[in-house]
């Protein structure tokens, strides 16, 4: 029996739509606070406003080194949205290292997290 996934973060997020398969580039900023870094395995997938959610990926190995960005693709098989509707990126982890994030970049646009790095 596998260990239950632990939600660890939760952005609001605008994303763009196109036809068919539907392809995302996302970015994950690790903050420079110290241990801000993991090396557990992460999942995360992305919504819709409708609460439509594409399929979950692994980021193996997690985000390692502080002050990094971690590019990953991701292709899902539903339209997550476009410009007017907002949407969700849910991160997981397995784990109990924290892990820190100064900022979300979906296809190049900023969506940061605030003044201060979200940590869980």
């Amino acid at each position: 029996m596998s260990p239950p996934l632990v939600v660890v973060y939760t952005l609001f997020l605008i994303f763009f739509g196109a036809q068919g398969s539907y392809y995302y580039e996302i970015s994950f900023e690790v903050s420079s606070i110290v241990f801000s870094g993991s090396d557990d395995d992460l999942w995360y997938r992305v919504c819709n406003s409708n609460g439509e959610c594409g399929l979950f990926n692994t980021i193996s190995n997690g985000f390692q080194t502080i002050n990094e960005l971690y590019s990953v693709n991701y292709t899902s098989h539903i339209d997550l949205g476009d410009v007017s509707n907002a949407g969700s990126l849910t991160l997981l982890t397995t784990g109990d290292d924290h892990v820190c994030l100064s900022d979300i970049y979906v296809n190049g646009k900023n969506y940061d997290s605030g003044l201060f790095p979200e940590c869980i």
